[in-house]
């Protein structure tokens, strides 16, 4: 196809060209008018590319402003979350039900500096005032029972309930066999 033209027949790759920043002028360099159709044709093309290359760069830079803009501002919800849990830490054991304190405090009051973190003595202060306004939020000072689960039962032994001798008399030997092959004669028998 005799009207494309090929970059490097164009220009050799060692030879450096050199675009004005605001890139080349829309009006023809000097010369054009001798370059006839097909050079014409060729001139308006690479300026057409020239101009797409230019407002694809000044978009990609947009969006890399964009973006690191986006990179370096607080992030709210990561913020709420930080004081939530700074406010659940502060709170442990001050409250039956640390969700009461949510409902009670508005997080917004405080803030999360660049370190990440909060200060105490606020956390401290909105605690205390929630507990001043409401005290029946606070945590039960009863003592815990101090038991075990079992309800007493470790330490005795499981199994099936031992006869004793006066338990056997007046028994029958089937009696007495079934009996031993339940595990019921075990202590009386010595087996453990």
């Amino acid at each position: 196809m005799p009207d494309e033209i090929k970059p490097a027949e164009t220009v050799p790759a060692e030879t450096p060209v050199e675009v004005p920043a605001n890139g080349p002028a829309d009006d023809n360099p000097p010369g054009a008018e001798a370059l006839g159709d097909p050079g014409k044709k060729a001139l308006d093309a690479m300026k057409t590319n020239w101009h797409a290359e230019r407002d694809k760069r000044k978009e990609l830079e947009q969006r890399i402003a964009d973006l690191e803009a986006a990179k370096s501002a607080p992030d709210p919800r990561a913020d709420r979350r930080i004081i939530r849990a700074e406010l659940k830490a502060a709170a442990a054991g001050k409250f039956a039900d640390v969700s009461d304190l949510f409902q009670n405090v508005d997080l917004d009051q405080f803030e999360v500096n660049e370190d990440g973190e909060v200060d105490a003595s606020k956390l401290t202060a909105a605690i205390e005032d929630v507990l001043a306004r409401k005290p029946h939020l606070a945590a039960s000072k009863r003592p815990k029972f101090e038991g075990k689960a079992d309800g007493g039962a470790a330490g005795r032994e499981s199994g099936p309930s031992q006869l004793t001798r006066a338990d056997l008399k007046g028994k029958s030997p089937e009696w007495i066999a079934k009996a031993k092959s339940e595990g019921r004669l075990n202590t009386l028998l010595g087996i453990k």
